[in-house]
C-alpha cells in the first residue's frame, strides 16, 4: 500500500515518514539488526512508516537474499516495504532510487550497519517540525569491537561531538538525517561520487548553497558498529586520507576556479604539518584528543598529496 504524499496521515501531529537505507546480501548480518531496531521505531512512531531498501547488490539473486532478510524480520508486517534494485553498484543512485520511490514528504534516511535507539525517528521529526527547516540530523556512535587500537577509539567518526539541538550545521552524515521533501526540490545525491565517496558532503554542500538549512537533533541517536576490519589504524587513515581528497576534489569544482590549488594547498600544507607534530604524542600517551589529530593530519594529507597530482593509493 502506498502512501498519499499530498495527504499525509497525521496522528497526533505526527506525519508519515519513510525510512531509506541501501544495503546489499554481503551486509545481511548488519542489515538484519538495523531492521530489528527499526521495528522498535516504527512500534513508538503513532504514524504510518514506510521503508524502501536500495539493492546495491544487483537483480536476481541479490534482490531475493534482501526480501528474505525482510520477510524475516518483524517489520515486513508493520510497515508499507520495497526492495528497489539498483543498475549500478553505487550507494549514490541506490540513494536515488529511494527518492525517486518515496510518496511521503518526509524522508529518513540510514545506514546498513547502524541501528537506531527506540526515540530516533520521532525525535528527527520533531525537530523538523519544530526548527521548519530543510534538513535536521543526528548523532551516529561507533561501537568498536575489543582489540580496537585506543586512539581510533578517541575518534569522532561522524563529527558528533560538541553539538546542541538547534544548532546549525554545513554538512552532515547522510547515515542520520530527515529531510523535507517538498522543501528541497531536485533533492539528489550525484553519482560522480557514489563509489569514491563523499556524495553526501557535495549534496549538503550545494543544498547549502541554495539557502536550505540543516539542524542538529541530539537526541535523534543512531549507533554504528565498526567491526575490526574497519577499525584498524591502517583503515582510518586510509579513510581520512581518500576524505581529504575528496574534499578538495569536491571544492574545487564548486569553486569554479575562484579557489587555487596553490592556495588550497598552503593552507592545508599549515594544518597538516601542526597536526603531524601533535599527533604521534598524543597516540603514544594515550591522549583522548589523539583521535582528532590523527584525522587532521590525515585528512589534510589527503589534500595536500592530491594537488601534487600523485595518486592517493597504488
Amino acid at each position: 500500500m502506498q502512501v498519499d504524499r499530498d495527504a499525509n496521515a497525521k496522528i497526533e501531529g505526527h506525519p508519515a515518514v519513510t525510512v531509506g537505507v541501501v544495503t546489499y546480501p554481503a551486509r545481511a548480518d548488519a542489515f538484519a539488526k538495523l531492521l530489528h531496531f527499526l521495528a522498535n521505531c516504527a512500534e513508538q512512531y503513532p504514524a504510518p512508516v514506510s521503508l524502501r531498501i536500495g539493492n546495491n547488490g544487483g537483480p536476481g539473486a541479490g534482490s531475493e537474499a534482501v526480501k528474505r532478510i525482510v520477510l524475516d524480520s518483524k517489520i515486513a508486517n508493520m510497515v508499507d516495504w520495497q526492495v528497489l534494485d539498483s543498475p549500478d553498484n553505487n550507494i549514490a543512485v541506490g540513494r536515488n532510487l529511494v527518492i525517486d520511490s518515496t510518496s511521503t514528504r518526509y524522508l529518513a534516511f540510514i545506514d546498513d550497519d547502524e541501528y537506531p535507539q527506540q526515540q530516533w525517528l520521532a525525535a528527527l521529526v520533531r525537530g523538523l517540525k519544530e526548527f521548519g527547516c530543510n534538513v535536521v540530523a543526528g548523532p551516529i556512535i561507533p561501537v568498536f569491537e575489543p582489540g580496537t587500537p585506543s586512539w581510533v577509539q578517541t575518534l569522532d567518526l561522524h563529527n558528533s561531538k560538541g553539538k546542541t539541538t538547534g544548532d546549525y550545521l554545513g554538512i552532515v552524515s547522510s547515515g542520520n538525517f530527515l529531510i523535507d521533501l517538498d522543501k528541497a526540490k531536485g533533492f539528489r545525491f550525484d553519482p560522480r561520487y557514489g563509489k569514491s565517496g563523499g556524495s553526501d558532503t557535495e549534496l549538503f554542500m550545494r543544498m547549502g548553497a541554495e539557502g536550505c538549512t540543516i539542524r542538529w537533533v541530539a537526541d535523534a541517536i543512531v549507533d554504528e558498529d565498526v567491526p575490526l576490519k574497519r577499525s584498524s589504524s591502517r583503515y582510518m587513515i586510509k579513510r581520512y586520507t581518500t576524505q581529504g581528497a575528496t574534499y578538495r576534489k569536491i571544492l574545487m569544482e564548486r569553486s569554479k576556479g575562484r579557489l587555487t590549488s596553490l592556495r588550497f594547498g598552503i593552507s592545508s600544507l599549515r594544518k597538516l604539518l601542526l597536526a603531524a607534530l601533535i599527533a604521534p604524542p598524543l597516540v603514544v600517551i594515550g591522549h583522548p584528543r589523539a583521535g582528532h589529530w590523527v584525522k587532521t593530519a590525515c585528512f589534510n594529507f589527503g589534500i595536500v598529496f592530491r594537488l601534487s597530482g600523485t595518486p592517493l593509493y597504488r
